[in-house]
């Protein structure tokens, strides 16, 4: 198949797509602006220049580098808490900080980190006279396939690519209008970074394959292991040439195919076997992606969000609107579309769970690459359930409870039984690292994490997780709990603690707002606020199936010890529920709004709402980043601010967002809206959380209450969703605020009673909350409009 002159794209842009007028555009580090696809478990990175397109390809797991050294042994450290503990009954908190820092670090306890890392590159070379016109380089969300389209000269050319869900591989298809010059090589990619100098020798070899078009390159990750990419290149009107090296020439052809598969080598799978067997696939580019696109489609069409009903722009028309102005309403669906996709692009059933960079490791030593669950893991997570794709946790429970043993290692640390989950893990690392005390003091990880088991159980009925999984991993982290607390005349109390990754304002850096240094206090809110709701659940979950009953009243009494919040002089919930301690409200962290959001203890009419709201509005702008502007996008949903939510949407798209809408940590043109880096990291936690932020302004579910657009911000004028999900089913929403008219359905899974919030309250047309029963399978509609 060949393409006219005038080079329309195959795909035509449309909602589900986000284009752009450029290749990846960063002088360096590129990656950063390319466009990733994703199946799960292969990555690839497009970046779409014109004579030599780049195509990087990642797995989820491979990473290199660090994991944990027990070569010396765990250290015995059951003493150190009592000395701790001592040592803060005095007020000597500071000295307290380092003591169990000092001690495995004085005994060589080892904490290097694994990171992801890049496997290869697939490099296209084009043999073209001129520049080119008219590019478009378009990622369609809704089939993950990229898309690159030029002319040059009068021949047209077009360049798609997809990582299957169906087979595994990446598939790549080339057509022009004329006939042109292709050499198709694989081999090391070179990030043009330090980093990437530094792993050179972990290049490996790109040699032919003994079959013609085909190559292969292997990479050792220097565990031991290989790791391989084959790929077979097809030309459409003739024969594949023999490879040379690791590349394949090609003269005057106008289509092409080109597959590429990779493997992490075993004795029963090698690349020669993966070579061989590649020869027998059929090079149906169009075939591969249907099937493809059947499986990718389900996930991501489940649900659905609509905010506008112009034509679609460009990114970067988009990006300047908002830098010059608000983020649109074509912006916000995009933002929530694209965290969605990269979610799904980067998890599967008996994979990995979401790391902070997805599947795109760009480069060998990402900072802050691995999984850390004191806020950017569980942020990852948080769009999942209401957005259809709560079936895509379980890769997240799969991947803590397989690290149960270690975390009783971690608990033993402290003299403790049951589990600690440490903030930093890999597929390589358990225990707790770094060995810094704003990491090592912060043990109720596991707990939080327990939220969104737990959810993924509610939401999926997943009865046989839950009992085999969940429930044992949720049962030793209360027992941590009972041999932890300290609990004298019936109130628990819990140090040393932390409030992730703030320090209190006696002891803060004036200097550096980034760093922690001195974090160990003691009752902090957030951890608080983790064991009751941990407790809470364990108990209402395991009373209705009669499970672990001689603990009921372990847990009961344990909650009922936990003392009670408590408001500061400015009106303010307190971070840490002591005296000792004064509030620091510069930080990106909002770790002791957890009552409020993420979890859902204290609702709209309870006594203490407005101290939490109080806390959220003293908190500073300037010391927050990406990912804590849209923390902050959701508390102010959860609190029905939406236009306060959506100002932290600007506020993204001003300073953390790149022209791909890939997400940085902080502020990369130095705006002066978020803390500065010089070189601020790639963390699609942002991305993700700005989808959630999107999905809860439309729908709230939270304290056993369906909101419907409790957070509308006045920009969403008109708009729909559907298939947004709730714990009895799903739920389908029309708006039109310019007629303040609204419709509601709902699809209800079960039988039973909700709580429905309906929107524009304090009408006489409409009540705040209303009971609503529903019957499996049977639709319940509500409309409301005046006029």
């Amino acid at each position: 198949m060949t393409l006219t002159e005038d080079n329309t794209m195959k795909h035509i842009p449309n909602r589900h797509t986000v284009y752009q007028l450029s290749p990846a555009s960063p002088l360096t580090e590129r990656w950063r602006d390319a466009s990733p696809l994703g199946n799960g478990l292969l990555g690839a990175l497009v970046f779409g220049s014109v004579g030599i397109e780049e195509i990087v390809l990642t797995r989820g797991d491979l990473w290199q580098g660090g994991g944990d050294d027990t070569s010396r042994g765990i250290p015995d450290c059951g003493d150190i808490l009592g000395d701790m503990r001592a040592l803060m009954d005095e007020g000597r908190y500071a000295e307290s900080n380092r003591l169990l820092w000092d001690r495995l670090s004085a005994n060589g306890y080892g904490y290097g980190i694994a990171c992801p890392a890049p496997l290869g590159e697939v490099t296209l070379t084009f043999g073209y006279d001129g520049l080119s016109t008219g590019y478009r380089r378009a990622l369609h969300l809704d089939t993950a396939e990229s898309e690159v389209t030029y002319t040059v000269g009068r021949i047209a050319v077009s360049r798609r690519f997809f990582a299957s869900r169906a087979d595994g591989r990446l598939w790549g298809r080339i057509e022009a209008s004329g006939p042109i010059d292709l050499t198709a090589g694989i081999g090391f990619y070179h990030a043009g970074t330090p980093a990437s100098e530094a792993v050179r020798g972990l290049a490996g070899e790109s040699t032919p394959a003994g079959y013609p078009g085909t190559v292969l390159y292997t990479r050792p990750d220097g565990r031991g292991n290989t790791w391989s990419a084959v790929m077979r290149v097809i030309p459409d009107d003739t024969e594949a040439p023999q490879a040379a090296g690791g590349s394949v020439t090609l003269k005057g052809v106008t289509g092409v195919t080109i597959i590429v598969e990779t493997l992490r080598e075993t004795e029963t799978q090698t690349a020669a076997m993966t070579a061989a067997a590649l020869q027998a696939v059929p090079a149906d580019y169009e075939a591969a992606r249907s099937a493809h696109v059947r499986l990718h489609g389900a996930l991501y069409g489940c649900a659905d969000v609509r905010l506008y009903d112009s034509a679609p722009h460009s990114n970067e028309a988009l990006l300047a609107e908002a830098y010059d102005g608000t983020v649109s309403p074509e912006l916000t669906e995009k933002l929530w579309r694209m965290g969605r996709y990269l979610f799904i692009c980067a998890t599967s059933e008996g994979g990995l769970p979401f790391p902070l960079y997805g599947l795109w490791a760009g480069d060998y030593d990402l900072m802050w690459s691995q999984y850390t669950a004191n806020e950017n893991v569980q942020m990852c997570a948080w769009l999942a359930s209401v957005g259809g794709l709560a079936g895509l946790l379980k890769p997240l429970i799969d991947y803590y409870f397989d690290k149960m043993p270690a975390f009783r290692e971690n608990a033993a640390l402290f003299g403790c039984r049951g589990i600690v989950a440490s903030v930093y893990t890999s597929p390589y690392n358990s225990y707790l690292a770094p060995s810094v005390p704003v990491i090592l003091h912060f043990t109720t990880t596991a707990g939080w994490l327990c939220r969104h088991f737990f959810e993924y159980a509610d939401m999926t009925g997943d009865e046989e997780t839950l009992r085999e999984k969940i429930l044992p991993f949720a049962v030793e982290t209360a027992l941590f709990i009972e041999d932890y607390a300290v609990i004298k005349d019936g109130r628990m109390r819990w140090y040393p603690s932390v409030s992730p990754e703030n320090t209190p304002f006696e002891y803060r850096n004036s200097e550096n707002p980034m760093w922690h240094d001195m974090p160990t206090t003691e009752n902090a809110t957030m951890e608080l606020a983790i064991i009751k709701e941990l407790l809470t659940t364990l108990i209402r979950v395991c009373s209705a199936r009669g499970l672990y009953t001689d603990k009921l009243p372990v847990w009961q009494r344990l909650l009922d010890a936990v003392p009670p919040y408590e408001v500061n002089p400015d009106g303010a919930v307190r971070e840490w529920q002591s005296p000792a301690f004064t509030d620091n409200y510069e930080h990106r962290h909002l770790s002791h709004i957890y009552p409020l959001f993420p979890g859902d203890e204290i609702g709209r009419e309870h006594p203490l709402f407005p101290a939490f709201e109080r806390a959220v509005d003293l908190r500073v702008l300037g010391a927050s980043s990406g990912w804590s502007q849209m923390h902050m996008a959701a508390i102010y949903a959860r609190l029905g601010r939406g236009e306060r939510a959506a100002d932290c949407l600007d506020v993204l798209a001003k300073t953390c967002l790149l022209p791909n809408l890939f997400t940085v940590h902080n502020d990369w043109r130095e705006s002066g809206m978020t803390l500065r880096m010089g070189h601020p990291p790639v963390q699609l936690d942002a991305s993700l959380g700005a989808s959630n932020a999107v999905q809860m302004m439309l729908l709230d579910v939270s304290g056993g209450v369906v909101r419907i657009l409790p957070a509308l911000p006045t920009r969403l004028k008109k708009g729909s969703a559907r298939g947004l999900c709730c714990p009895c089913g799903s739920v389908d929403i029309r708006w039109d605020t310019g007629k303040r008219s609204v419709y509601v359905r709902l699809h209800p899974v079960k039988d039973g009673e909700l709580k429905l919030g309906l929107p524009f309250v304090g009408t006489e047309y409409a009540p705040a909350v209303i009971p609503v029963q529903v019957h499996k399978g049977k639709t319940a509609t509500f409309r409301y409009c005046p006029e």
